[in-house]
């Protein structure tokens, strides 16, 4: 006898949800990784659904075959348990393959989100350097005159990646609450500020040319000049979270323009997350009956039966159709449908 045959998800949390609520993003990288998990957790899902689907038309097959040497009453229960399969196994197919599109671009706005997020993640080395001090009256000289020099430390590893080549990842937060609203955690890039005079990304005076920048104090009225560098970017982790702890609920608009990626683009994509977690949450709920006892006494199939051994107009409720019908279905499928 076969067992019920559920498509369902991997234990995630609520049911068709892919979020961690243990998450616990600090850097960019970490959120480059936490996306990439929802990218990874909602195609293990529908992978898992179709390759529950295909096992049910499988099977199906294998029913067809294993009743047709057998007698003419169990032939006609393997053909009503493989039709029933076939029939679960094309509908949960169909509603999988219903949820395509929502699902790529879903993906596609992960990957654009992540991959976003290695980018910012290099670009924070983005430095101005230090620049010794120069004669003020050669400082706007060519060949003599002050440079700005952009510095930026490029990794010789793949972007957020180890020693070890694995991916880096933010740590976890010892209890969370299960039951908050899904949020999503991004660094976003905005220009650095200059400090006051004698701080970082300013002009120093100086009295003496030639004079490296680090551990030198500025001074007004100086007849030497050099920059003081520093960092071109600030980066900060802007999280924006759902109006309401409900899977389907939307993410909360974010409409600041200062920063990288600005808040459009971060709506726009949510969006586009948020129809793959509703897919996923519909593709986690598709299930296919290939129970064979519970087929044998499904409504449906028991009506049938009635009308075959009373006629057309027969119903298996009427009391004198009603031993018929069971004296059938026991002689097709057996006591427990162990014929099948």
């Amino acid at each position: 006898v076969l067992t019920t045959l559920t498509l369902q998800l991997l234990q995630l949390g609520e049911a068709g949800t892919i979020h961690n609520k243990k998450a616990q993003i600090a850097t960019a990288c970490g959120a480059s990784d936490y996306l990439r998990s929802l990218e990874s957790a909602a195609a293990t899902a529908v992978k898992n659904a179709l390759n529950k689907a295909i096992e049910a038309a499988t099977t199906a097959m294998k029913k067809k075959v294993a009743s047709a040497s057998t007698s003419p009453e169990t032939q006609g229960a393997g053909q009503i348990i493989a039709t029933r399969l076939t029939e679960g196994a094309v509908r949960a197919m169909g509603a999988i393959f219903a949820q395509n599109h929502a699902v790529s671009a879903g993906l596609s706005a992960i990957g654009r989100l992540a991959g976003g997020q290695e980018v910012i993640a290099e670009l924070t080395s983005l430095k101005i350097a230090d620049v010794t001090t120069v004669r003020a009256a050669s400082a706007t000289t060519t060949g003599n005159h002050l440079k700005i020099a952009p510095d930026l430390q490029i990794s010789k590893k793949a972007a957020c990646a180890g020693d070890d080549g694995s991916r880096k990842k933010d740590g976890e937060k010892i209890a969370a609450d299960q039951n908050s609203p899904d949020e999503i955690s991004l660094a976003v890039l905005s220009p650095a500020a200059p400090w006051t005079y004698d701080g970082q990304l300013t002009v120093c005076g100086h009295s003496t040319p030639n004079t490296p920048i680090a551990g030198i104090s500025c001074a007004d009225d100086q007849t030497s000049f050099g920059i003081k560098g520093g960092s071109v970017f600030k980066t900060t982790i802007k999280t924006t979270t759902k109006k309401e702890a409900k899977l389907a609920s939307e993410y909360t608009e974010e409409t600041s323009t200062n920063t990288v990626p600005n808040g459009p683009t971060i709506t726009a994509e949510l969006k586009l997350l948020l129809q793959l977690e509703k897919a996923v949450d519909t593709i986690s709920a598709i299930s296919v009956e290939t129970d064979a006892a519970t087929i044998a006494k499904s409504s449906d199939i028991q009506e049938a039966i009635a009308r075959a051994v009373d006629g057309d107009s027969a119903t298996y409720a009427n009391p004198a159709t009603k031993p018929k019908g069971d004296a059938l279905i026991k002689a097709m499928f057996g006591d427990k449908a162990e014929n099948v």
